[in-house]
């Protein structure tokens, strides 16, 4: 049961922020700051927000997404930024 709800979850959390990107309230991050799949190698979405759930997390477990704040380019140098979305992509990897 615990699955289920979080999966549901999940996916209606994942829906929103496509939502939101449609009503311009999201982005996409360019192609040369996304980071890639560790095994595949495909470059991940990235959602830029100014009101994420959480600074930086990955949402959804079957289309799983990055979920950035807009800001944090400006928290973080650039290489921790890129471990940041290293990590990220880490999780999508493992599905958990």
């Amino acid at each position: 049961l615990l699955v289920v709800l979080t999966v549901t979850i999940r996916a209606a959390a994942t829906e929103l922020l496509r939502a939101r990107i449609v009503g311009g309230q999201a982005a996409l991050l360019p192609d040369h700051q996304r980071p890639s799949h560790p095994r595949s190698g495909r470059l991940l979405p990235v959602l830029v927000m100014d009101t994420p759930p959480s600074p930086l997390a990955t949402i959804g477990l079957v289309q799983p997404v990055i979920v950035m704040h807009r800001q944090l380019p400006e928290w973080l140098d650039a290489a921790e930024l890129r471990c940041a979305l290293a990590h990220e992509a880490a999780h999508v990897a493992r599905h958990d």
